[in-house]
């Protein structure tokens, strides 16, 4: 069991709203979850800095800004969840179930802590200055360095650029039901940022440095008026993710059971590199190995889990330019006319790609275009779906 930060250990139980905080002026809505793993306490204790720093100097804040946690159970037991992961909870089937009410029906912990936190979503954030920004707080059971995972959205983007640390592309195509790409699906702006290893003070100061550069670079605060608290976050985050790749894609998640005895070798860490065929951990069936050279993402280190390991590989930033003209130019609207690519009979935006007729580094350049792998029918058939609101979201600013 990892160790809790003394500074996170003094707050005694913790609240579903952990805090917020309405500007004199209106602003964009800023949204932060806390704890969604309950052994994950380091962002609980930077918002509470930044909501000190925040009520101690009256209207300097345009917007609104709060603060929520996750599974409260796991958090008083300080474990990553009780029955299940509540991250892998959020597919769309799964809400409807919540939605409804659940008398009589056997829900895990988990199932309940996300229908309660449905309900303070609901309650906290309006649309009135457009698209709410969330920020799910993360850390991992290895050593890291920060990083942050979005769905690939022009949105997205341009919010995580603000915080000059790795973006990790396609996680949510290996992981599916996180509560990122839920808040996406919903219109919103969404984002999970990880700031390092469960028990290490640093990860605390980087979670908040990550807090005061979004805040400032989507108009909530001024640089003049927190000049010291965004001097130490630039100053943070440029020590903090120097010498990595910019952009990363993941390859391959290694999935596991908690029957598979899986075990990590000792040693390795977000973003290390790896060659073909390295023995990186072992389990029941014998030694696991790397099915291809790259970075080696979320080395699992920690008792529970489903995520063994994950694979990544630098993507070049000229593609990300690339893609973002074709979605401008809105060249998805013309990818069905090629060979082996139909339109889905029944779902729109959806795509049908035979991968033996269409050869060549299909997903890549699929998703590219703002596109996602849903499903494998067979070793030849690929469903493809293209995210709603890629540049722009369904929720506009009132205007008086």
């Amino acid at each position: 069991m990892e160790t809790i930060h003394p500074e996170v250990q003094k707050k005694s139980a913790i609240e579903r709203v952990i805090d917020k905080y309405v500007g004199a002026k209106s602003g964009r809505t800023v949204c932060c979850i806390c704890g969604i793993h309950g052994n994950e306490h380091a962002s609980i204790h930077a918002v509470h800095r930044v909501f000190k720093a925040l009520h101690s100097r009256k209207n300097m804040f345009s917007g609104k800004f709060i603060a929520l946690a996750g599974n409260l159970p796991a958090l008083q037991k300080n474990l990553r969840f009780i029955d299940e992961d509540m991250n892998r909870l959020w597919r769309s089937d799964k809400i409807q179930f919540l939605r409804q009410d659940l008398n009589g029906h056997t829900v895990s912990n988990e199932e309940s802590q996300a229908k309660a936190l449905i309900k303070a979503l609901e309650k906290e954030v309006n649309y009135e200055n457009g698209s709410t920004i969330f920020l799910d707080m993360h850390t991992t059971s290895s050593r890291s360095k920060p990083f942050i995972i979005f769905g690939d959205t022009l949105r997205n983007r341009r919010i995580a650029a603000n915080f000059k640390v790795p973006y990790v592309l396609g996680l949510e195509e290996a992981i599916p039901g996180t509560i990122m790409e839920y808040i996406t699906e919903c219109g919103h702006i969404g984002m999970a940022f990880e700031a390092g290893k469960h028990d290490d003070p640093a990860s605390i100061d980087i979670h908040e440095a990550a807090l005061w550069l979004l805040l400032e670079s989507i108009g909530c605060i001024r640089k003049g008026d927190f000049v010291e608290e965004l001097s130490r976050s630039h100053f943070i985050m440029a020590n903090a993710s120097n010498d990595l790749p910019s952009i990363l894609e993941v390859r391959y998640r290694h999935a596991i059971e908690s029957t598979d005895m899986f075990e990590m070798l000792p040693g390795y860490k977000n973003f290390q590199s790896v060659k073909q065929g390295e023995l990186l951990a072992r389990d029941k069936n014998g030694s696991i190995l790397a099915k291809e050279m790259g970075h080696i993402l979320m080395p699992l280190y920690q008792g529970l889990g489903n995520d063994g390991f994950f694979m990544t590989r630098p993507i070049n930033k000229f593609w990300l330019r690339v893609s973002t003209v074709m979605r401008y130019i809105q060249v998805n609207k013309l990818v069905h006319f090629l060979p082996g690519v139909t339109k889905h009979p029944a779902k729109k935006n959806t795509l049908i790609v035979d991968t033996h007729v269409a050869k060549w580094f299909v997903v890549e350049i699929f998703h590219l275009l703002g596109f996602r792998r849903i499903t494998q029918l067979n070793k030849r058939t690929v469903i493809l779906t293209k995210r709603r609101y890629d540049i722009f979201g369904p929720y506009r600013p009132c205007r008086n």
